[in-house]
């Protein structure tokens, strides 16, 4: 799992993108295979979620050319790229997370590769699409029923605040309502 992967996981079980106010990119875009995106607007370099396409939403590191998985990325390789050839007539936010969410999505993509994780049940049981961009995941879970996922192993690390109680605008398209 990638880091960027990790973040919109993440920003969808707090319902937070951390958006920035204003900084919508609405319009005709254009990402090819090699992951640059095309536009006549495109945001800062930084976190973006890319919404309204139908093979690159998702959250994404933009280094001013490029989406990546993670600022590390800037190589370019074939394993930062994750995008498919595609037009079409979307959204991308502006995002900023805090710092402290991006290191708690680094370590939680570390439990995810490590033997620790996998032991306890970090990746899913079993997975199954039930619709357009929806997902069924089911976790694996201990005696007592809880889930010994991902989520179990870092729910004191995550900070309060950053839930919110209404999924923003941007978490909405993310999870493919917008």
């Amino acid at each position: 799992m990638k880091l960027n992967d990790v973040m919109l996981l993440l920003m969808q079980r707090l319902r937070n993108a951390f958006e920035v106010v204003g900084h919508e990119y609405t319009g005709d875009f254009t990402i090819n295979d090699q992951g640059e995106l095309y536009g006549s607007r495109l945001p800062r370099r930084g976190w973006v979620a890319v919404t309204g396409s139908f093979l690159n939403d998702g959250v994404y590191f933009f280094n001013g050319t490029y989406l990546l998985s993670s600022p590390e990325d800037n190589d370019k390789s074939k394993e930062a790229i994750q995008t498919m050839q595609e037009d079409f007539s979307g959204t991308i936010y502006q995002l900023k997370p805090p710092v402290g969410f991006v290191a708690l999505c680094r370590d939680i993509k570390a439990f995810f590769e490590s033997p620790a994780g996998i032991a306890t049940g970090a990746t899913s049981m079993s997975e199954s699409n039930v619709g357009r961009h929806k997902w069924s995941i089911t976790f694996a879970r201990d005696e007592n029923g809880t889930p010994k996922g991902w989520y179990a192993a870092f729910a004191s690390r995550i900070n309060k605040s950053w839930r919110r109680m209404y999924e923003s605008k941007c978490v909405v398209a993310l999870n493919g309502g917008g």
